[in-house]
C-alpha cells in the first residue's frame, strides 16, 4: 500500500509539473487573402492552436523555445515558426468555425463563468441577508459581509468576461517553406528532398509543430503541391518541341551525320545521305538528358545548381569523342551513304561492329541510370571514376578503330 501510495503521489506531482502540450487544431496556406487547403514551396504554411493550451503550455517553459516543422513525424530543418499570433486571415470557412468551437469547449472560460455566476448568487444572497436582518448587532457585519462578495463577484465577472472573450481565440504559428532550404539540402539525407520526390504525387500529408524534443498531437494533414503542373505542362511542350524539331533536322540536314564530302549518287531521286554518326548522336542523346534533368529539377526544388562533376565528365567524354570522329571522318575519301538510323550507328564500312555494339549498350545503361537517379533522388547522379572509366574506354576503343579503318 505505501508503494502504491508513494506511486500515486509521484504521478500526481509529475502531473502538476509538466503541463500539457497544444494540440494541433488545423493547417492552411495563404495567397494574398485567400485561404487555400494547399501548400508547395515557396509558400506559406499556418499551423493553427488554441491560444488558451498555448499560453498554459507557454507560461511553464523558462524559456519559451522555438517551435519546428513537422510533416510525417519527420523533423523539417530549417523551418522555425514566427512569433504565435491570433488568426486574421479571411475568409474564413466550415474548417475553421470547427477549430474555433473546439477551442471554446478546451478553454477556462466555462468554469470561469460557473465561478462568476456562483458568487453573483452568494453576493445576492449576502445582500437580501443584510437587507432584511432585524438582528440590530449583526447588521453591520452583515453589509460588510455583503460588500465583501459584491466586490469578489465583480471581479469574477470581469475574469469570466475575459475569458468569455479569448475562449475560441486561436493562434498561428507561420513557416514558410524557403526554396533555399531544399536547395541547399543533401541529397544523401534530407527530410526536404524526401518529402519534394515523386513530384506528381500531392496527397496530403501529417503536419505538426514542437520543440526539437518531439512534434505536438496532431491529426491535421494538408494536401503539398510538389510541382506547379502549369510551368511543368509549358517545358514539356516545350522540350517535346525541341526534340521534334531536332528530328527533323536528324532527317533533312547532317547535324548528327558523318562529316565528309559525300559525292555518292548525285542523280539519284530522292539523293542518298550520309550515314549517322554514333559519336554525334550520343552527344545529341546527352545534351537533351542533362537539359530535361537540369530544368525538371530547377522546377521541383528551385535550386539550379545541380550539375555534377560526374555529368561534366560524361559531357566532356561524348564531346571529345565527337571532336576526333569528326577529324577522322575528314580524312575519309568519301563517308558512307546511310542505310538507316540504327543499322548506321552500329556498323561501319565493312558491316556490323562489336565495338559499336559495346558503346551503344554503355550509353544505353548510364541513360537508364541518369533518367531513374534524377526522377528518384531529384539530383543529377555524381558517376564515380569507375563507370565514367567504362565509357571513357569504350569511347576510346570507338575512335581507336575508325582511326585504324581510316
Amino acid at each position: 500500500m505505501r508503494r502504491l501510495a508513494w506511486l500515486l503521489l509521484v504521478g500526481s506531482i509529475w502531473g502538476q509539473t509538466t503541463p500539457s502540450v497544444p494540440m494541433v487544431r488545423d493547417a492552411y496556406s495563404t495567397r494574398g487573402r485567400i485561404r487555400t487547403r494547399s501548400v508547395r514551396l515557396r509558400g506559406n504554411l499556418k499551423i493553427v492552436v488554441c491560444k488558451a493550451e498555448y499560453d498554459t503550455w507557454a507560461q511553464a517553459q523558462h524559456p519559451v523555445p522555438d517551435l519546428l516543422l513537422y510533416i510525417d513525424g519527420i523533423l523539417m530543418k530549417g523551418a522555425v515558426a514566427q512569433e504565435p499570433a491570433e488568426v486574421k486571415d479571411a475568409p474564413s470557412d466550415d474548417q475553421t468555425s470547427k477549430v474555433a468551437g473546439e477551442c471554446a469547449a478546451a478553454s477556462p472560460a466555462s468554469a470561469a463563468e460557473k465561478v462568476a455566476r456562483d458568487a453573483e448568487t452568494d453576493a445576492k444572497a449576502a445582500a437580501d441577508k443584510a437587507a432584511q436582518g432585524k438582528d440590530i448587532s449583526k447588521i453591520e457585519s452583515d453589509k460588510k459581509d455583503a460588500a465583501d462578495k459584491s466586490a469578489a463577484a465583480k471581479t469574477a465577472r470581469e475574469k469570466a468576461t475575459i475569458a468569455a472573450q479569448t475562449a475560441n481565440a486561436t493562434y498561428v504559428l507561420a513557416f514558410y517553406l524557403s526554396s533555399d532550404v531544399a536547395a541547399k539540402a543533401d541529397p544523401k539525407d534530407s527530410p526536404w528532398l524526401q518529402l519534394l520526390q515523386r513530384p506528381w504525387d500531392s496527397g496530403p500529408l501529417s503536419v505538426s509543430v514542437g520543440p526539437a524534443t518531439g512534434p505536438w498531437p496532431s491529426e491535421v494533414t494538408i494536401p503539398l503541391q510538389r510541382i506547379n503542373n502549369w510551368w511543368l505542362a509549358g517545358w514539356v511542350v516545350l522540350f517535346v518541341f525541341a526534340v521534334v524539331l531536332f528530328v527533323k533536322y536528324a532527317r533533312t540536314s547532317d547535324i548528327i551525320r558523318d562529316t565528309g564530302t559525300f559525292t555518292a549518287g548525285p542523280n539519284i531521286i530522292p539523293p542518298l545521305r550520309k550515314a549517322y554518326s554514333l559519336a554525334r548522336t550520343q552527344m545529341a542523346l546527352w545534351t537533351f538528358l542533362v537539359a530535361g534533368a537540369l530544368v525538371f529539377i530547377f522546377l521541383v526544388t528551385w535550386n539550379e545548381n545541380t550539375i555534377t562533376s560526374g555529368v561534366l565528365v560524361l559531357i566532356g567524354i561524348s564531346s571529345g569523342t565527337t571532336l576526333l570522329a569528326a577529324t577522322a571522318d575528314g580524312t575519309s575519301p568519301a563517308p558512307q551513304a546511310t542505310q538507316g538510323f540504327f543499322t548506321d550507328l552500329l556498323t561501319d564500312g565493312t558491316g556490323p561492329s562489336f565495338h559499336r555494339y559495346q558503346m551503344v549498350l554503355f550509353t544505353v545503361i548510364l541513360a537508364v541510370i541518369f533518367v531513374v537517379k534524377v526522377a528518384t533522388n531529384l539530383g543529377m547522379p555524381e558517376f564515380d571514376t569507375t563507370l565514367l572509366g567504362l565509357m571513357g574506354i569504350s569511347n576510346g576503343t570507338y575512335l581507336g578503330f575508325k582511326l585504324q579503318g581510316r
